[in-house]
């Protein structure tokens, strides 16, 4: 921050925005209106791009708290057909449907009399909800070579396969952090229950709380007791996971944006 910009830059031309560096989990505990309207476009931009996917109905309802926003209310005179909402993105280009345009007028004019500031807050309402508002990505590689995704977000790190999400891990459960070279390494706890034990690769162990021991032992042999009645060592033992990044300023990149979420939202 001491340094001239363009003393820390290449010859190449470069863009810069202003954005946000991390998503609150709850939005509508934003207090400015200004500081609200700013992570809106932020989320719209998501949405447009693509880095935010939903359903076609959500798409409907985020657009119409969109123009009801820019726009204000639905005005016959004024808002004719779906020619207004041309210049208005909702969503990627190949997305954006006269279908959907015609559902969001319809909604548009449910909308009378919301303020922009109250369209903001159900805009941010309804976003959240989604499964990747405020995940950040990074593409990975696991220890067998299988192309991954991890999530990082307010409440810790996500696994994706695809689409699929994988497994969760909560900053409770991240013991340690580090890099080196190529690879992003993160040691986690396992979560026990009362009644299971859940590993990091994301099987369960059945094991018996102190309340049902009695009932569990008299149905089994002694054999069955003794190995029962307490989870073995190894499931509560920290396990470090390992991925491998494209090169080592991805793996750098990775692990502090890790540890700024770890930092901030802890």
């Amino acid at each position: 921050m001491d340094e001239k910009i363009n003393k820390q830059l290449e010859k190449n031309p470069w863009k810069f925005e202003f954005r946000f560096k991390f998503y609150p989990s709850l939005p509508e505990y934003l207090k400015d209106d200004l500081t609200r309207y700013f992570l809106c476009l932020q989320v719209r931009q998501d949405l447009i791009c693509g880095q935010l996917p939903c359903s076609f109905n959500t798409y409907v309802i985020l657009g119409a708290y969109v123009i009801q926003s820019e726009a204000g209310d639905w005005d016959a005179e004024v808002h004719t057909g779906i020619e207004y909402l041309y210049n208005v993105p909702f969503a990627p280009k190949n997305l954006q449907t006269p279908e959907m345009l015609v559902r969001i007028v319809e909604l548009h004019q449910r909308l009378k009399g919301r303020t922009p500031e109250q369209a903001d807050r159900m805009f941010l309402e309804n976003a959240r909800r989604l499964a990747l508002y405020g995940v950040h990505l990074h593409r990975v590689k696991n220890h067998a070579g299988e192309d991954l995704a991890l999530g990082v977000y307010h409440s810790g790190v996500l696994i994706y396969r695809g689409r699929l999400r994988m497994q969760r891990y909560t900053w409770a459960r991240i013991v340690e952090l580090s890099y080196k070279g190529k690879e992003f390494i993160m040691v986690v706890r396992p979560v026990i229950f009362n009644e299971y034990i859940e590993s990091p690769d994301g099987r369960r162990r059945t094991s018996v709380s102190s309340k049902n021991t009695k009932d569990s032992t008299e149905r089994g042999t002694s054999r069955q007791r003794s190995s029962s009645a307490k989870p073995s060592a190894n499931a509560h033992r920290n396990v470090t996971l390992t991925f491998k990044c494209l090169n080592s300023e991805m793996a750098k990149r990775l692990y502090n944006v890790v540890v700024d979420h770890h930092t901030f939202f802890r």
